[in-house]
């Protein structure tokens, strides 16, 4: 009871201090990827006034550096002040946001990718027991809360039993050994990233029908929900998951079609790479995966490439299928399916790779989403 009522003074007290500084505040103007909204329909922000009895430098600098209105007609503090936030973490952004590559659009037998080639990577952070650090998977933002992986990068025996889990998702990384990322240039010039950003992770949601003692992989996928809304940046943007007329993804695939993958996992120097690879492969017949692993659903698993050596391989797992897409006149990345498990060693001819297919849970996904 005391601890609810101190909470309770606590934000009157914060949201009185905002009052005060929204009299006196130049109103922002909200950014493509904001709307002026009134607080209390604000959540991430809110909780940030909710969280202490005094604001530090960095609340204070968000909240006057925020507000956009101020309407003093409403009676209740948290309705009067008018804030720019960003997109909820509920809501799948459509083109005008998500699959953008930059206009210059290692995997095992791939090459290294440049610098913001995918700007929807997300490198999961584990930690063991007192280690920090150690990344074993990757994943794709899909919003401005939530990255998509794979469930087996959340939940398996080796991870249970070492007490691994994943705390941090970094965002706008491309070469681990540096950061910011920078490259030379021609004309003698260096082109830096900006740093990478590192988010603690808030929850983490496992497909229910993921069995962890199943070889199938059946429901290999889940969500990351970060702990703070991200800001979208040139270094740092989501990938399209559903298309503007509904979930149709089933049939923009056929044999043949060419996909982009890209990770951090094992190269063909059999280690882990510094530098983020990439590499093209092709969707094959399903009947193929079936014959190589004895299993396999198309109905919820993508079967692709297994020639010319290209491959995910071990550290990739629950990084992007992607397929470019053409809506209207441009093209845009979408998420065609989430890298699940593949042949040992990886890279080995005639044994493709089995993806979890992004098409078949939009409606999972949307369900567990929450602002």
């Amino acid at each position: 009871m005391v601890s609810g009522m101190r909470t309770f003074v606590c934000c009157l007290i914060q949201i009185s201090f905002l009052i005060n500084l929204a009299e006196f505040a130049k109103f922002s103007e909200c950014q493509s990827d904001e709307k002026c909204i009134r607080l209390d329909k604000c959540s991430h922000i809110v909780d940030v006034i909710r969280q202490d009895i005094k604001m530090t430098s960095e609340q204070k600098y968000l909240m006057t550096h925020k507000q956009c209105d101020l309407d003093y007609r409403s009676k209740s503090y948290l309705q009067r002040i008018y804030v720019c936030c960003l997109e909820p973490g509920n809501v799948l952004p459509d083109v005008n946001t998500c699959g953008q590559r930059p206009p210059s659009f290692r995997i095992f037998g791939g090459k290294e990718s440049k610098i913001n080639d995918f700007p929807w990577m997300a490198m999961l952070i584990y930690n063991k027991g007192q280690e920090d650090q150690l990344s074993l998977c990757a994943g794709s933002l899909i919003n401005t809360r939530y990255v998509v992986t794979a469930a087996h990068c959340l939940v398996n025996w080796p991870m249970i039993e070492s007490g691994t889990v994943v705390t941090k998702v970094r965002l706008g990384e491309w070469n681990t050994s540096s950061n910011p990322d920078c490259l030379s240039q021609l004309n003698g010039r260096t082109h830096c990233s900006d740093p990478y950003l590192e988010l603690d992770v808030e929850q983490r949601i496992v497909h229910k029908g993921y069995l962890i003692d199943s070889k199938s992989y059946q429901n290999d996928i889940a969500l990351i929900r970060m702990r703070q809304a991200v800001r979208y940046t040139t270094w740092i943007k989501p990938i399209c998951v559903k298309t503007s007329h509904g979930n149709n993804l089933w049939n923009s695939f056929s044999e043949e079609t060419k996909f982009k993958i890209a990770g951090w996992g094992s190269t063909n120097k059999r280690q882990s790479s510094s530098i983020l690879m990439t590499s093209s492969i092709v969707q094959r017949k399903p009947h193929l995966c079936w014959k190589r692993y004895k299993r396999h659903w198309p109905e919820s698993q993508l079967c692709a490439g297994g020639i010319d050596g290209n491959d995910t391989c071990v550290g990739d797992s629950g990084s992007p299928l992607m397929a470019t897409i053409d809506v209207g006149s441009g093209q845009y990345v979408y998420l065609a399916g989430i890298t699940s498990y593949g042949p040992t060693p990886c890279g080995f001819p005639g044994w493709p790779g089995v993806f979890t297919r992004t098409a078949a849970f939009i409606d999972w996904i949307q369900l567990n989403l929450r602002p």
